[in-house]
């Protein structure tokens, strides 16, 4: 009698690693676990292994080993039920996207197969908006106001200084639009930017006065370096600002048609921390719900360390 085999992938609740798991149909009619084995997510993914519940009346060999991480052996039934049950709830953010002007984000969502929506200066009824830097959209500082305070998601590019100044007074010191073209080495400040694509990169800022941030009542996620002119050295160039129970993300550089395939990946890694920030999440979660592939992201920034 044939015996039929088949491979699950589980993730360790302790390690928070997927592995995999040999299990086969026996004469009784039953599903056996017989064998558990670490497996990298990209292994995983080539070879068409997906995260998935195990039956519910699923047995175990004798030499079956337990997580190979934490070795505990698991209920696979359970642990893989809750697993399928939080990706079910977890609902796909709604994005709208203002006009494009200097900047075009939609461009950077379209390479990432994201879905938004066009803004037409007056949907806020959104999880995340972004606002493309000198577009021609009217932007109400009161309602933006609201919709970040009431557990909105900002992204504003440059050039939309006056709004988001307006929107939230005394959060941001702007120096003004005094920025040079240039190509910028930065710093990143943020520890899972940094562990993604290094600590040090290079920016190009394609268009002169390009909005200069003296500092933020924020985090910085990157900053320009000490090596640069006086007037850049040591400024925040992108921040993130919590307020009320939303989020914001002003960045002083954004995409444009001479932008390297590393600065068009750092923009997707920036839209991944912020999809990431506005779920409690993180940028691995993030990729995983969208369903991109951060590890072609990660290859950009190889040479990066």
């Amino acid at each position: 009698m044939q015996i039929l085999v088949a491979v699950g992938i589980a993730k360790c609740p302790i390690a928070n690693k997927i592995y995999g798991v040999r299990v086969e149909e026996r004469k009784s009619k039953k599903w056996y676990a017989t064998w558990a084995f670490p497996i990298r997510p990209e292994l995983a993914k080539r070879e068409g292994y997906t995260e998935q519940q195990f039956p519910p009346d699923l047995l175990y060999d004798a030499e079956y080993p337990g997580c190979p991480y934490c070795k505990k052996h698991e209920d696979l039934a359970t642990l893989t039920k809750q697993a399928v049950q939080k990706q079910v709830k977890k609902a796909l953010p709604k994005i709208c996207v203002t006009t494009p002007n200097f900047d075009n984000i939609g461009l950077i969502l379209n390479v990432m197969k994201i879905k938004y929506d066009a803004f037409y200066s007056k949907q806020y009824d959104c999880d995340v908006l972004f606002l493309n830097c000198g577009t021609s959209d009217a932007v109400n500082p009161t309602q933006l106001e609201t919709f970040v305070k009431n557990g909105g998601c900002l992204y504003a590019s440059d050039l939309v200084e006056g709004i988001v100044g307006q929107a939230f007074p005394g959060i941001f010191n702007f120096a003004g639009r005094i920025g040079d073209v240039m190509q910028m080495p930065v710093d990143v400040v943020d520890g899972e930017l940094k562990e993604i694509a290094g600590d040090k990169l290079n920016i190009t800022f394609d268009l002169g006065s390009w909005v200069v941030i003296n500092s933020v009542k924020g985090d910085v996620l990157l900053r320009s370096s000490s090596s640069n002119a006086t007037k850049y050295a040591g400024k925040p160039v992108m921040v993130k600002v919590k307020y009320g129970k939303g989020l914001i993300f002003y960045t002083s550089f954004h995409n444009h048609a001479q932008a390297s395939e590393k600065e068009k990946a750092l923009l997707q890694l920036l839209l991944l921390k912020q999809f990431g920030s506005s779920s409690n999440s993180s940028i691995k979660d993030a990729s995983s719900d969208l369903n991109v592939d951060l590890d072609e992201i990660k290859s950009k920034f190889k040479f990066n360390f």
